[in-house]
């Protein structure tokens, strides 16, 4: 998804954003920083204190749920109604344009989780409309 594009949406609403991850993930313009600076249980505590947190089917997102924070999860080829939790909102990317969406990533294909997507800026996330994860923030907050 246009991480960007959300970030600036929700800055200019007053709204603070802030980015965890691995110190080598990609920063988000616009979103307060702490790329590698968090243990796991750093993270949940952290959790524990959002308002709401936007995030990919990772550990994140799971760690969310058992911090009990309202959450909106993006998918991709994996599916929100296996592993995603009822208490969270989730957006699905449609696969149907994907060439690869019988063998990218699930219970058979594990090894292709840290793979980077062949089609790039085309690939089945970014199919998501920003303003959809936006409003379902809004809603939220």
């Amino acid at each position: 998804i246009g991480w960007h594009i959300l970030v600036e949406k929700l800055t200019s609403d007053g709204c603070f954003v802030m980015q965890v991850g691995k110190q080598e993930d990609l920063f988000i313009k616009g979103s307060y920083s702490l790329l590698g600076a968090t243990s796991p249980v750093q993270l949940i505590n952290l959790l524990k204190k959002a308002d709401v947190l936007v995030t990919t089917d990772n550990f994140v997102m799971h760690a969310a749920h058992l911090a009990q924070t309202r959450t909106v999860a993006v998918w991709g080829p994996t599916s929100h109604e296996v592993y995603g939790y009822p208490e969270q909102r989730h957006f699905q990317a449609p696969l149907d344009h994907c060439p690869d969406k019988d063998k990218c990533l699930g219970p058979a294909f594990s090894q292709n989780y840290a793979t980077p997507c062949p089609l790039q800026q085309e690939q089945c996330m970014n199919k998501i409309p920003v303003d959809e994860i936006y409003f379902a923030v809004k809603d939220i907050v």
